[in-house]
């Protein structure tokens, strides 16, 4: 007679072997679904196996990859609506900017939409930060998290308020009036939180180290000399008793503030 211990050990490895099973389907589905550019619907397949399964290495990286889809490669409301995925990023970036528009304005054009895609493109880094590439290849780690670094920069045009509508008059405010320069720069104070700031800056710093780590060289050395100078600003500031994160704050009111956009004119 089969005693009733070796039927419940039976049971549980019949179990585990199920689970094991389930999750690894869920992955290639989602993996198919990220190959077909439907990063939301890979995005909702995988989430739950990843929160399941913290130590499945393939479940995390799978789940970083939708993320980063759902967040930065699918549709944005600065490029055409067919321009989705790596090819389709490419293909909005080199779309010509329209009359008046400068490079920092084709850099909002790809910025995530919203602030719950900047937090996931957050969530996609540090997951990525924190794999062990055992199975997967140390390269592809680097890769999408240097990926998740650029998404992440750009999303900092989300955060101040680039790309969405600007009624403020950066002089003198007034209703209905709109210029060209973030609301959030229309004032002195910081634009950004201490952690937006400082992580802004840890991704100029990294964002190298994780390209030359995918097999790129040194494509984005000049990420590090900008993360550089940026902490000379922030550290001189700093020193002086002012806030850290006025550095950043004039960096961007650097880019903004010229003369032709310095002017509110009436509502477009």
């Amino acid at each position: 007679m089969v005693s009733m211990k070796k039927i419940l050990l039976s049971l549980v490895v019949l179990f585990c072997v199920s689970c094991a099973t389930d999750a690894d389907k869920a992955i290639e589905e989602a993996k198919f679904l990220l190959d077909q550019g439907k990063f939301s619907e890979a995005l909702a397949v995988i989430k739950p196996v990843a929160q399941n399964n913290p130590n499945n290495d393939q479940a995390q990286f799978v789940y970083a990859s939708a993320l980063i889809g759902d967040a930065g490669l699918s549709a944005r409301q600065g490029c055409p609506s067919t321009d989705t995925g790596y090819l389709g990023l490419l293909a909005c970036l080199q779309d010509n900017p329209s009359g008046g528009q400068s490079d920092m304005d084709t850099f909002v054009r790809i910025a995530p939409d919203s602030i719950s895609k900047n937090n996931q493109l957050v969530q996609a880094t540090n997951l990525l930060a924190n794999l062990n590439s055992g199975d997967i290849s140390s390269q592809d780690i680097a890769f999408q998290r240097m990926i998740s670094r650029l998404f992440e920069i750009a999303g900092v045009m989300t955060a101040i308020g680039a790309n969405s509508a600007n009624d403020v008059c950066n002089t003198t405010p007034a209703n209905a009036l709109k210029d060209s320069v973030p609301d959030d720069f229309d004032h002195t104070a910081p634009a950004l939180t201490t952690t937006e700031s400082e992580r802004f800056s840890e991704n100029l710093q990294k964002i190298s180290n994780d390209a030359e780590a995918a097999g790129l060289g040194s494509s984005f050395a000049l990420a590090s000399r900008a993360a550089s100078i940026l902490g000379d600003v922030q550290t001189n500031i700093a020193s002086q008793g002012g806030d850290s994160r006025l550095g950043l704050h004039v960096f961007f009111v650097s880019i903004f503030a010229s003369a032709s956009k310095l002017t509110c004119n009436q509502p477009k």
